[in-house]
This record gives structure tokens, C-alpha cells and sequence, in this order.
């Protein structure tokens, strides 16, 4: 569900989106993406941030980590 969208992009709940559009990044960057993921993941499972996807220009999208 999108929480803000604008012209620039949009901003979603969770990670679900950043998961599946690693398999569309280059191969040479896809294990660091995955790394990076879990490592989210955990730190959203520690109830330490609240794990966003922000859908930006030219399908480049970022995993963001918010404070609760």
C-alpha cells in the first residue's frame, strides 16, 4: 500500500518491494542487496525501525530504516 506518491516516486510499507526488484538489479550487486536486505530485515525484527521501499526515477528504489 502506498503511503505517499508524488511525480518523483513513491514511498510503500516494508521491504516486500526492494526484496523482489534485487532479482532485476545486476548480478555482480545482487548478493551486497541481499545482504543489505537481511540486515534491514533483522534490525526491523529488533523493533529498532520501521522498513520502507521508496520507488524513485528510472526504477531505482531504496530501503529505508525509520526510527519508531
Amino acid at each position: 500500500m502506498a503511503i505517499w506518491h508524488k511525480e518523483e516516486g513513491q514511498l510503500v510499507e516494508g521491504a516486500g518491494d526492494f526484496i523482489a526488484s534485487i532479482d532485476a538489479a545486476p548480478e555482480t550487486s545482487r548478493l551486497l542487496l541481499r545482504r543489505l536486505c537481511d540486515w534491514a530485515i533483522a534490525l526491523e525484527q529488533a523493533r529498532l525501525v520501521k522498513l520502507r521501499t521508496f520507488h524513485g526515477k528510472e526504477d531505482i528504489w531504496t530501503i529505508t530504516g525509520l526510527l519508531p
